[in-house]
């Protein structure tokens, strides 16, 4: 009885502690390397998982553009070194990510769902602004089919608006969207069709920037997070400390079970 007392309250320490750790931190940067075939594949180094291991997480990225009503096309992304990816193809000189023709944006797809709260941008176009929009995917689990989209129905198709953020310039923004997650997320020049009405601050058809760098943790389902489409073998469902949770409560039971059966066998 004793020793599996100990047992099942080692269990339980260590479930709270699980639970107390801080979430896996990462960060991805696009301002060296370089695009196969204008996609890019890349990874990200993770902090603060649980043995204070470091492990890679993968990204994918892709470009896109669209000049309303029409579907979004597939672009080439290049790496501008320093600044991040630009968007080729699309008819401007710099090729900056922008919203004055084309509607432009980045898809990042991640080996398992985070919770992107951070987007740095590394080149601001003279002249122009730098609001940004920010999407999550929250459709099918088999990730969004952008081809068939057009700005117009993007969220109806499964994109979450997470918000628009005005001139954010070439400084860190940090978001709070701190309990949704993803495996796919879009970034965007401003665009009020998806990203909410606009405002003096945030403004159509004058934003032109490139993608520096994105941060984010991977994300845990909890009762308060919501892991949204996951994909990359993240089922999003029981994070690590409930798993254990719930083998404390089965190793409870067993033990309730044993000694009902071992007190039957006494009074037989």
């Amino acid at each position: 009885m004793k020793k599996f007392i100990r047992s099942v309250s080692a269990m339980l320490v260590a479930t709270a502690a699980m639970a107390a750790a801080p979430s896996a931190f990462a960060a991805w940067s696009f301002t060296s390397g370089a695009t196969v075939n204008g996609d890019y594949s890349g990874t990200g180094t993770t902090t603060g998982v649980t043995g204070n291991a470091s492990v890679s997480l993968g990204v994918q990225a892709t470009g896109w553009s669209s000049v309303p009503p029409n579907a979004f096309t597939d672009q080439n992304l290049t790496i501008y070194a320093g600044s991040g990816f630009g968007m080729q193809g699309t008819g401007d000189a710099q090729h900056g990510l922008d919203n004055i023709t084309n509607k432009e944006a980045v898809v990042l797809k991640f080996d398992s769902s985070v919770i992107l709260n951070q987007v740095k941008l590394g080149y601001v176009q003279s002249g122009f602004d730098s609001d940004v929009t920010l999407l999550r995917w929250n459709g099918a689990a088999t990730g969004p089919n952008m081809a068939s989209m057009t700005p117009g129905n993007l969220i109806a198709s499964g994109w979450e608006l997470v918000g628009s953020y005005a001139d954010i310039g070439t400084t860190t923004k940090s978001f709070t969207n701190t309990t949704k997650g993803s495996s796919w997320w879009l970034i965007s020049a401003f665009n009020s069709t998806y990203g909410g009405a606009a405002t003096t601050a945030l403004t159509n058809s004058d934003d032109y920037f490139k993608l520096a760098s994105v941060a984010g943790t991977k994300c845990i389902s909890s009762g308060t997070v919501n892991c949204g489409s996951s994909g990359g073998g993240n089922t999003g469902v029981v994070s690590e400390p409930a798993s254990l949770a719930l083998v404390a409560l089965a190793l409870v039971g067993a033990y309730g079970s044993r000694r009902r059966k071992d007190r039957t066998a006494v009074q037989s």
